[in-house]
């Protein structure tokens, strides 16, 4: 299946990215995205991976502030169209692919 990513040099096979380029089970294509406030007292991260022979998805976001830490870790199957990203609780997007990321899906409560 082709996807909006297969117009980036992302490819690492002439087949669309969504179609891994090994049949390993334990293959897997994973991001990370992370920051601290102007302050730098609140340090935020979350990640996203994709096990495409598996058919796994995880997900995690944590937050750490005043020495204490809160994380959601999420798992689902994985789509077979992978945008846009979700294991509940959490969200990840490309708005536009390479400039702006969104992670949401998070509620305070």
């Amino acid at each position: 299946m082709l996807t909006k990513y297969d117009d980036y040099p992302l490819h690492q096979t002439a087949e669309p990215i969504a179609q891994p380029a090994t049949g390993d089970r334990n293959f897997y294509d994973r991001y990370f995205f992370n920051g601290y406030t102007k302050r730098g007292d609140v340090f935020f991260a979350a990640a996203l991976g994709v096990y495409p022979n598996r058919r796994v998805m995880d997900a995690s976001f944590t937050v750490v502030r005043g020495g204490r830490q809160w994380v959601v870790r999420a798992s689902r199957l994985a789509p077979l169209a992978l945008h846009p990203s979700r294991a509940r609780p959490t969200r990840h997007g490309l708005d536009a692919p390479h400039a702006v990321r969104r992670v949401g899906g998070l509620s305070h409560g």
